[in-house]
């Protein structure tokens, strides 16, 4: 399989030395050796290349992760950056967490070094096409949700990128110039996109998030349109009608638009009308089927949802089987999973909220009063837009982290909080406050990395504490029963 895939890709990979002005076999740095690094090192392995990966990270973290790259191909520069290797390269491959303003770039920007990324390698290598979706909070759900509809169709359908699978790992495994690829990326992706152009581009909504990475508001709404700047009117760009800074700025994209909305009709697209997807995109107005049946709750997932049929359609798949599909999907772990019932309490894991706007729309949508469990590290978002929403559905907040004091400040006077040691105390609290037919909500507004590995160990970990407070209490009962 592997020397097929070489086979296969060999004349595209010469291709792309092409158009980037690369020797035949050229020298090649890899910035940043997790997932997404570690990826693009066993793809170029595969060619003529010679390959060296950096990390501030040192061996007694990554080596078990570096073992499995071939080392006769590739050399390890860990613990620091060298200046002295990034002008000494014929391109480099950036993973999305490294900031692209780096003061070490500028010697291979004044040199010409292409600096790319993996999906800028991925749509050069990629034999069909491919879905794009971007936005500030549901890019996971709707990208899974897509895909899942797409895979519907004959020709095969892989879901990758920023999602958890990297982008270079997954497309090829079943290479071919039919199969569609839906791929969820990032901001931090997008900053070193070229030529990358999705034939279908989903941008779902905006609110303020990596302001300690960009410069200003405008500048990271700005990032995510560059999903856009390689469209031309033979393309698609699926667009939130009820974002008014996607409204706003729509008139400049060359693709074709199709729009959804959640509270009003759009001049085309889907939209949602008395718990109904109505659209026009079809000969004539059509109600396609009942949210009802769509089992994951908010404002937001019936965005996503909104968001998917429109791709679908775009794709000509039929009502019914969307319908399907929908009414199966159950969602991603870490995205309001309902994780427990216990007491008529329930527990809900929404860690992967990360900003502010991801805990505005999970509680927008929640109908019963809330514990809320908040904080982390602050990628410099304003805690403000929480006050409303907090006073109309928070019996209590509980606050972690190196936000905690931040947000106290924010919500002082609106509604009782509490600051807690650790996450273990905050849920042991939340539980002891609560009454029967409460929900105990971990929704952290705030990224994981001042307590966690990421979210997905916070969310994990929030699992683990209610599974053993669960325990405590049911013994603590029989116990006191005999």
């Amino acid at each position: 399989m592997k020397n097929d895939l070489k086979h296969k890709l060999h004349p595209k990979w010469e291709s792309f030395c092409q158009r980037f002005h690369l020797p035949a076999h050229p020298r090649i740095l890899v910035v940043g050796l997790e997932r997404t690094g570690r990826s693009v090192c066993r793809l170029l392995a595969q060619f003529e290349v010679e390959i060296i990966g950096t990390d501030l990270a040192g061996p007694d973290r990554l080596d078990p992760e570096l073992s499995t790259l071939p080392p006769h191909q590739v050399r390890f520069e860990l613990g620091k950056h060298h200046s002295e290797t990034f002008t000494a390269v014929d391109c480099i491959f950036v993973s999305p967490g490294v900031p692209l303003n780096l003061e070490l770039f500028q010697g291979p920007r004044q040199l010409g070094v292409p600096i790319l990324n993996d999906i800028e390698l991925s749509a050069h290598l990629f034999g069909g096409s491919i879905v794009a979706i971007t936005g500030s909070n549901g890019k996971t759900t709707a990208t899974q949700l897509i895909g899942e509809i797409l895979q519907t169709q004959d020709h095969g359908c892989t879901i990758a990128g920023n999602i958890g699978k990297p982008v270079l790992d997954s497309a090829f495994l079943n290479y071919n110039h039919n199969h569609d690829l839906v791929l969820e990326v990032s901001s931090f992706q997008l900053e070193a996109i070229r030529f990358f152009k999705p034939c279908i581009a989903v941008l779902l909504n905006l609110t303020p998030d990596h302001l300690d990475r960009y410069s200003s508001l405008e500048a990271y709404y700005q990032s995510k349109f560059l999903l856009f700047k390689n469209q031309n009117s033979q393309d698609w760009a699926v667009l939130n009608q009820d974002d008014q800074w996607i409204k706003a700025h729509s008139s400049a994209l060359k693709s074709r638009l199709v729009w959804f909305s959640r509270t009003q009709p759009v001049p085309y697209g889907v939209w949602l009308h008395d718990d109904w997807v109505v659209t026009n995109m079809t000969p004539s107005e059509q109600r396609l089927f009942s949210v009802r049946s769509f089992k994951l709750p908010g404002r937001h997932n019936h965005e996503n949802l909104l968001a998917a049929v429109a791709v679908g359609l775009i794709k000509g798949i039929a009502g019914p089987i969307m319908e399907s599909v929908s009414a199966q999907f159950s969602g991603l772990p870490h995205r309001f999973e309902q994780i427990a019932t216990f007491k008529d309490r329930v527990f809900i894991n929404d860690s992967k909220a990360t900003n502010v706007g991801a805990v505005v729309a999970a509680l927008a949508g929640h109908k019963t009063p809330v514990h809320l469990i908040m904080g982390g590290r602050n990628k410099g978002g304003n805690f403000d837009p929480l006050v409303k929403i907090v006073k109309e559905k928070v019996v209590h907040l509980y606050l972690i982290g190196e936000a905690s004091q931040e947000i106290a400040s924010t919500v002082s006077g609106s509604i009782p909080f509490t600051e807690c040691p650790s996450l273990d105390s905050a849920v042991e609290l939340a539980y002891k406050n609560s009454n029967p037919g409460e929900s105990i909500i971990l929704s952290p507004g705030c990224a994981s990395f001042d307590m966690f590995k990421n979210f997905e160990d916070r969310g994990n970990h929030f699992k683990t504490i209610v599974s053993s407070l669960m325990v405590t209490e049911k013994n603590h009962a029989e116990n006191f029963s005999l």
